[in-house]
């Protein structure tokens, strides 16, 4: 009996270490590709690409491509 408990416990241990391993993985790979397309979106307009050209690119929307530029200002 103690055996299946452990094994339980085990097995509800590694099923919230892999949930919350793949929340934390999910959110840093979310950040670090916004984080590449707000360079990217940098580059692109210190080159003198227009808003409409870098949104058609980089597949954002012009707004967030305006948001990106007016925020490092």
């Amino acid at each position: 009996m103690c055996k299946v408990i452990e094994d339980m416990r085990k097995e509800v241990w590694n099923e919230a270490w892999n949930e919350a391993w793949g929340e934390a993985w999910g959110k840093a790979s979310s950040e670090a590709e916004l984080k590449t397309k707000e360079a990217s979106v940098r580059r692109l307009y210190l080159q003198g690409l227009s808003f409409d050209q870098i949104a058609a690119g980089i597949d954002l929307p012009v707004d967030e491509v305006k948001d990106i530029i007016s925020s490092e200002s």
